[in-house]
């Protein structure tokens, strides 16, 4: 069997839509948003799947002056 640029060109937009299929999986799971504080300061934790998934900062509730 011989590739030819015409058969590479007719599977490109079907393995792109297989990639597209895959990375809509994790859109359906739960992500929550576990508040937590360091020394560092105050942030929140957004975890899915018992995995941390990103971090937010928060401001210091209090400042000093």
């Amino acid at each position: 069997m011989s590739i030819s640029r015409r058969s590479i060109l007719t599977k490109i937009p079907i393995a792109l839509a297989s990639t597209n299929v895959l990375k809509a999986v994790g859109v359906f799971e739960k992500v929550e948003s576990i508040p937590h504080a360091t020394h560092f300061g105050p942030f929140i934790a957004k975890v899915q799947n018992g995995v941390i998934k990103d971090i937010i900062p928060k401001r210091a509730i209090i400042t000093l002056p």
